[in-house]
């Protein structure tokens, strides 16, 4: 896929922005990167609540190496606990970990929740969350 950046104007550079994400594989990263592109996944599930012990610190670790080979970031987003994103956070070793949450709604479409630091989103979750 040739996504032609190099002939683009910067304002048009930013209107497709991270439209491409989902379309685009590690030669076209390179070219994003090379225009200042910061890309993150920003609705990520590690599915790792369910191991345990070792099994889910190997689980952790691919995501981080896997986002550090695409460089990108991760949005961590699991529904309704804070406890995969503090992990994964504590072990990024240079991967942009955005301190984040999906919220579970009744009969509604659930929400997500996005902080600027980790202490925001731990206040959000003791004062709305944490059963």
């Amino acid at each position: 896929m040739n996504l032609g950046l190099e002939s683009l104007t910067t304002k048009k550079r930013n209107l497709i922005g991270n439209v491409l994400f989902s379309k685009i594989g590690a030669s076209e990263l390179q070219v994003l990167h090379k225009y200042s592109y910061s890309m993150a996944d920003m609705h990520f599930h590690p599915n790792a609540l369910f191991l345990r012990g070792a099994a889910r610190d190997r689980r952790y670790k691919e995501i981080i190496d896997s986002a550090r080979k695409m460089g990108a970031g991760l949005a961590v987003t699991e529904h309704n606990t804070i406890s995969s994103y503090l992990s994964l956070s504590k072990n990024k070793k240079g991967v942009t970990v955005i301190p984040a949450m999906e919220i579970s709604c009744n009969n509604r479409p659930h929400f997500l929740f996005y902080f600027y630091s980790n202490g925001e989103l731990a206040e959000f979750y003791e004062r709305h969350v944490k059963p």
